[in-house]
């Protein structure tokens, strides 16, 4: 008879590949915006500059938001210094962002600002001035105007 993973088995499945992938080593892990359709290229050009180390893709495909875990060739390999600077360029370059389910944070906040377009950067700060006009939440992290 076919089997196929449906309701509980395709999360448990899904939940299990980060926890997989951690028995590999340190996990450098990224939460990005990818329009579908260029995953397929981004994750090429990304296992090619990053080769020999492991390239990890999944995520929320229809919603655009990916997962990236690279892991090293090895156990006790070191990734790259540049890790960030090599995805979050491939990423941009095919037209995606570095923010995704998880939020910006601080660590991309300047990334994720000079990506923007002016008209972009009015709307969220707009959205901030509306949403916590007194700057209460999650203070310093986001926020471009006073």
């Amino acid at each position: 008879p076919e089997t196929t993973l449906a309701g509980a088995d395709l999360w448990a499945y899904r939940d299990r590949i980060t926890e997989s992938v951690s028995r590999l080593g340190v996990i450098h892990k990224f939460d990005v915006l990818v329009p579908p359709h260029l995953v397929d290229s981004l994750a090429g050009e990304l296992r090619s500059r990053l080769s020999p180390h492991r390239l990890f893709v999944f995520g929320h495909l229809l919603a655009h938001d990916i997962h990236l875990n690279v892991a090293p060739a090895t156990p006790g390999a070191h990734l790259p210094g540049d890790v960030d600077d090599i995805v979050y360029d491939a990423v941009e370059r095919v037209g995606g962002m570095a923010a995704g389910e998880h939020g910006v944070g601080r660590v991309k906040t300047d990334r994720v600002w000079a990506s923007l377009r002016e008209e972009q950067r009015r709307i969220v700060e707009e959205q901030n001035r509306r949403l916590d006009p007194d700057g209460r939440l999650n203070p310093g992290v986001g926020r471009r105007f006073d």
